[in-house]
């Protein structure tokens, strides 16, 4: 089984290609940015022989089980034709013809910008002690794990 994840250099596609890469699926990761985020989680999951990484679609030749898209800038073009199924995870309004869409919950977790007091979430700055956060804020692994 192999997996596209588009984004994977995201701070939620990061955290997808991981979980993925874990459980021993191969994972073909789509990402062009430039930062040094990247190179941080290219280190992490970079070695990985399940991992391969590419910085556009025309790179891909092998068939796609899955393609999962996360936070797609809106000029992005994704091509699905070469996979049996894809998701698209985003907090915007992009849309899609085929596939599923989830719009993301408040997630939080490990490599994702933050304080001692709270989080930095969509431009806003989100306290632990809120009851936005109580109420609303999901450990992005244990999302993952449903996803």
């Amino acid at each position: 089984m192999t997996y596209l994840v588009h984004g994977c250099f995201d701070w939620i596609g990061f955290h997808l290609t991981q979980k993925l890469l874990n459980k021993g699926i191969e994972v073909i990761g789509v990402d062009s940015i430039n930062s040094e985020k990247k190179e941080h989680f290219l280190l992490s999951i970079g070695r990985n022989s399940m991992f391969q990484q590419v910085e556009t679609w025309d790179k891909i030749t092998k068939k796609i089980n899955e393609v999962v898209v996360v936070q797609p800038k809106e000029e992005e073009q994704v091509n699905i034709a070469n996979s049996d199924s894809y998701v698209l995870a985003t907090n915007s309004c992009v849309s899609i013809k085929d596939g599923i869409k989830i719009h993301l919950p408040l997630l939080y977790g490990e490599w994702m910008p933050r304080d001692k007091q709270g989080i930095f979430y969509q431009n806003d700055y989100i306290r632990f002690c809120s009851a936005t956060f109580k109420e609303n804020a999901i450990y992005v692994n244990d999302f993952l794990d449903v996803l």
